[in-house]
């Protein structure tokens, strides 16, 4: 039988892919059916809101999806012979032979990012991650119907965890592996099914951390910079910034080693000259995680997009080679996009009910761009509030400690941002490969410049992607003179210190430790109230606590307490949101002859700075 030709088997695997899209139009969730219950209950909605359920919109999306899709590949199947076309053959230039010693060195700095972040990533969850963990990879605890005084553990199943979208704060590969990462830890450990642990939550970070420090290694390997390599990777495994959110189990963890893997298949793509279907399905796979995990990395991907067509262009001699070859751009990312409709549009559904409605608002101004380069170069922020919440951690402040003042620490903010770009000059001359860092730094400065034009969501951690790339530039710089490398690192040592001072001492928030302390210190069943916003992911360590937010709440439980006899607790964190959005209990919580404050224990930030209150 004679062996299928390019343009048949890609028409082969497409055709299966529709198979499989047809299937679910068959067989999967009725778009009708929820369609029928969302017109049922807007229609008997005379006020507020409709009740609409997640699922509703997921099961119409996941069907929505699957049309798109199987229009799609049709299209694909009819242009087939186009993008299949066989390019002209030429030699791919040879991969520069490793080093003996880079693999070792590159495997015993994977390891140090490891143990660098299991601090962190042991300790205690903040809200964000606790969010996802009650409503997406783990459950909640919620009254008993059989018992409302009682409490029973809730499970998430995996629809709910891959398509629970009612807060951006659900980010999915994530949150599925989180799950993953859970059951697995439960399964070892003969835990039950409430079982919960915060390093097993962040197991799936962590890897992608460790991933990410080893890519950036092989990244500048395969250009050619073996020492550059290794500097880089370890730069980027004591970066206090990839060390927060590399152990964050939500997507920032992953978006480091994604951005990384692009570069190199894009690389790779270059070196064959679009010939080797492999790094074209790598791609296309990597720009689809990437996306699904970060749907603001549509901006980078945009960037590489056009600048991958434009280098796949001017690489082919003929009009129809050239047209192939952007096809094959085009195509690839056509896939990525038809695999991300199928699992995100379930999502977007969901999110046009409270897309551009959030209360608060987060601009980039000058202050948040300042703050921005100080974590980016330091990893911590340019200025972090003291007033007896979390001691000052900032460059300034560190500067003040050795005699050195704020002004020294903007020199050497400046020197740090001088040093990557000398990097990034030298490997651009050097290697003409490495220019596709800049479409990483492009696209973060692209980013920033539309968040602040249209005056939307702005936080340093969107432009993590730029940590690789700076740390890429350090590492570059730094391994070409041996009397720059050593005081290099030692100064960019300094910056880093106060990131390690926190990240290595302090919970990304203590709720863990405010609720081991009453349980130790509380006595007999004491009332735990929590307080404000903060509530929800304290639950996650008390679920026997009563979550509050009024005056009226709180005076009520306290009468409650008083006719019972019983001990009466407040933990109470976020200062400053919950003094300006939730003040009324602050009446109560600030009177001494109501209330003391017994213990306190900070987080890494002044909001997670948490108090624990005993009634009088």
């Amino acid at each position: 039988m004679p062996s299928l030709t390019p343009p048949n088997r890609a028409r082969l695997w497409i055709a299966l892919a529709l198979l499989a899209e047809l299937a679910i139009l068959i067989w999967g969730p009725s778009a009708a059916d929820a369609q029928a219950k969302i017109a049922e209950i807007t229609a008997a909605t005379t006020s507020g809101k409709p009740d609409i359920s997640w699922q509703w919109d997921t099961d119409i999306g996941i069907h929505l999806a699957a049309i798109i899709n199987a229009v799609l590949l049709v299209l694909l199947f009819a242009t087939a012979g186009w993008w299949t076309r066989r390019l002209p053959e030429v030699a791919t230039p040879p991969v520069q032979r490793s080093a003996r010693w880079f693999w070792p060195a590159l495997a015993g700095v994977v390891l140090l990012s490891i143990s660098v972040r299991m601090p962190l990533a042991s300790k205690s969850l903040w809200w964000d991650e606790s969010w996802v963990i009650r409503q997406c990879s783990h459950g909640s605890w919620k009254p008993d119907k059989k018992s409302p005084e009682a409490l029973k553990f809730s499970p998430t199943d995996w629809k709910r965890c891959a398509f629970y979208y009612q807060k951006p704060t659900n980010h999915v590969p994530m949150s599925l592996a989180q799950k993953a990462s859970l059951q697995a830890w439960r399964g070892l450990t003969g835990e039950p099914k409430e079982g919960f642990s915060d390093l097993a939550a962040r197991v799936p970070a962590l890897l992608s951390s460790a991933i990410a420090v080893g890519l950036c290694g092989v990244l500048l390997n395969t250009w050619g910079f073996s020492v550059a390599g290794v500097l880089a990777a370890l730069l980027l495994a004591l970066h206090p910034m990839a060390i927060r959110y590399g152990i964050d189990a939500r997507s920032y963890a992953l978006v480091m080693p994604l951005a990384m893997s692009a570069l190199l298949a894009a690389t790779h793509l270059v070196r064959s000259r679009g010939q080797q279907l492999r790094y074209w399905i790598w791609l296309a796979l990597n720009q689809w995680l990437w996306l699904w995990s970060y749907p603001n990395a549509g901006v980078d991907i945009l960037v590489m997009v056009g600048v991958l067509a434009i280098v796949m262009w001017r690489q082919q001699a003929g009009l129809a080679d050239k047209s192939t070859a952007v096809g094959r751009v085009v195509v690839a990312h056509a896939f990525a996009a038809m695999l991300l409709v199928q699992v995100f549009l379930p999502n977007l559904l969901q999110a046009r009910r409270w897309a551009g409605q959030e209360a608060d608002k987060h601009f980039l101004d000058a202050s948040l761009l300042q703050s921005t380069f100080s974590q980016l170069l330091t990893g911590t922020e340019w200025r972090e509030e003291a007033a007896g919440t979390v001691e000052g951690a900032g460059l300034p402040q560190m500067a003040n400690h050795f005699g050195l003042g704020p002004t020294v620490g903007s020199f050497m903010l400046a020197l740090a941002a001088g040093l990557a770009l000398a990097g990034w000059v030298i490997l651009w001359r050097k290697q003409p490969l490495s220019r596709w860092l800049a479409c990483t730094v492009a696209a973060g400065i692209l980013f920033a410049t539309i968040t602040r034009v249209a005056e939307t969501y702005f936080y340093p951690r969107f432009v993590i992607a730029l940590v690789p790339a700076i740390v890429i530039g350090w590492g570059a710089v730094l391994s070409r003179r041996l009397l720059l490398g050593a005081p290099g690192l030692v100064f960019l040592g300094f910056l880093f210190l106060p990131g390690w001072q926190l990240f290595t001492t302090r919970p990304y928030a203590p709720l863990r430790d405010a609720a081991e302390w009453i349980q130790q210190h509380g006595g007999p069943s004491p009332v735990v109230l929590a307080y404000g916003h903060g509530r929800e992911a304290y639950a996650v360590y008390d679920p026997q606590c009563h979550q509050i937010e009024t005056l009226d709440q709180l005076e009520s439980e306290l009468a409650a307490a008083k006719a019972q006899n019983r001990l009466v607790f407040v933990v109470l964190g976020h200062n400053s949101f919950n003094r300006a959005l939730l003040a009324s209990g602050y009446k109560l919580l600030d009177d001494p002859a109501r209330f003391e404050e017994i213990a306190h224990f900070t987080g890494i930030e002044s909001e997670h700075y948490f108090r624990i209150f005993e009634a009088r």
